[in-house]
């Protein structure tokens, strides 16, 4: 009786590993299948992305390298303006992400009275600080004079902000000797040496979105460019 049931156990044993051999068989199987499956339903897109990648670029400069040069100048300030942008993104998320790190995880359970709790939020301001002053610096034009702006908000602004933003006050636009021919030729289709007898491209004076030029007539008037 006893040899009766270890046979029986051992028939139900071989139906089992025989059938889960199956299942195994099986799954792997319709793994594989979808694993196919899915790489090439990928496969199209991944095409499309490479296309764009390579074929945007191409088309840009090739219709870049055909434009006149007023057309040029246009397409860089679109390209100039979208890295501005994206610049001055990356600096907000960044002092945004500091503060909230600063505020949620170093001074978590710290109190406000105690002289950690001031320390860090100083050298988070002035983290803060230079980070705007960088980017307004890397960006120039417009964004220098609001960062000249933003010192006359001393009675909101922590002094970190204060002393950083005045080394934006020495700041000023230095445009090279290409991009005042560019203007030019934007303006008046013409450079400075077609326009004037003489024109001194060291600007005499120069702000944050403007430089003024000596310059003289062909009849020899002294003049200022602006």
């Amino acid at each position: 009786m006893a040899a009766e049931t270890l046979r029986v156990c051992r028939r139900h044993f071989a139906l089992l590993q025989k059938y889960s051999n199956l299942t195994n068989t099986r799954m792997l199987l319709y793994k594989s299948f979808s694993t196919q499956r899915s790489g090439r339903s990928l496969r199209p897109l991944r095409k499309l992305l490479i296309g764009v990648s390579v074929g945007v670029p191409a088309v840009v400069g090739v219709h870049y390298a055909r434009s006149d040069p007023r057309d040029r100048r246009k397409m860089r300030i679109l390209l100039e303006g979208t890295g501005r942008f994206c610049r001055s993104l990356y600096v907000g998320l960044l002092i945004s992400v500091d503060y909230w790190w600063t505020s949620n995880v170093v001074l978590r359970g710290v109190d406000e009275e105690r002289t950690e709790f001031a320390a860090a939020m100083s050298a988070c301001h002035q983290r803060a600080a230079d980070s705007i002053v960088e980017g307004a610096v890397r960006n120039g034009g417009v964004y220098i004079k609001l960062g000249q702006g933003l010192c006359s908000f001393n009675h909101l602004l922590p002094p970190e902000y204060i002393h950083t933003l005045q080394v934006l006050e020495d700041k000023a636009l230095n445009r090279r000797y290409k991009e005042v021919d560019a203007l030019f030729l934007e303006d008046f289709n013409s450079t400075p040496d077609q326009l004037f007898k003489t024109f001194e491209y060291e600007p005499v004076a120069a702000a944050s979105l403007a430089q003024v030029h000596k310059a003289e007539l062909h009849d020899g008037t002294p003049v200022a460019v602006r």
